[in-house]
């Protein structure tokens, strides 16, 4: 979920691809990942004086 060397989250697209399962065990398990994984963009983008880069694209507030 996070890269070392640049200190930056990294959000999985692929989560949502469990959302839209079948299996209400794997879609409840998918919820909580992409909170999880939300608070943990959010708090990088917090640290990180409001600017996150992606893909070579500032994207700030």
């Amino acid at each position: 979920m996070f890269s070392s060397s640049s200190d930056m989250s990294e959000f999985h697209i692929s989560v949502f691809e469990d959302l839209t399962s079948a299996d209400v065990s794997l879609r409840q398990a998918a919820s909580e990942s992409l909170v999880t994984e939300l608070e943990e963009v959010q708090k990088a983008y917090e640290r990180g004086g409001k600017e996150l880069v992606e893909n070579g694209i500032k994207i700030g507030s």
